[in-house]
């Protein structure tokens, strides 16, 4: 076994045993958390805390592995870093970034508001400080005589 199963093991164990998902990390690793408990289990900082939004318990248990168990864990969290900025930004290494699925997610609530509360012709246009709901009066439906392809 090589060093790549080990860790692979403990990241597919992180995700399907302890529920760690890459939208979760997402959602409350977003500060460094996992590059900083990497770091860590490294041993080779002195004085760096786990993440205050760790649970304790969770972390006295990595405290207690061996320096080969830590680094283990610490591989899988530097790829659950990895994840965590691929699923966020839709790529790595200066590609551009894309939307991912969380927009998708927050955008769903609305759109099946729209569909299911008021007629075809509403839209809405929201920004990070305001909603606006539109209702379109005439249209003249798409025309694509002037797009470029």
């Amino acid at each position: 076994m090589t060093g790549l199963d080990l860790i692979a093991r403990e990241r597919d164990e992180q995700i399907n045993k302890h529920g760690r998902t890459v939208i979760r990390d997402v959602a409350e690793n977003s500060k460094g958390e996992l590059l900083m408990a990497a770091i860590k289990l490294t041993g080779k900082v002195e004085g760096i805390p786990w993440p205050a939004n760790w649970d304790k318990e969770i972390c006295d248990k990595m405290d207690a592995k061996t320096p080969d168990e830590k680094l283990v864990i610490a591989g899988a969290f530097l790829s659950a870093e990895l994840d965590r900025r691929i699923k966020l930004d839709g790529a790595i290494f200066g590609k551009s970034k894309l939307v991912g699925d969380e927009f998708t997610a927050a955008a769903r609530p609305l759109m099946k508001f729209l569909a299911e509360t008021l007629h075809p012709h509403h839209t809405a246009i929201v920004t990070g400080t305001d909603a606006e709901l539109l209702e379109g009066k005439r249209s003249t439906g798409k025309i694509m005589d002037y797009v470029r392809d």
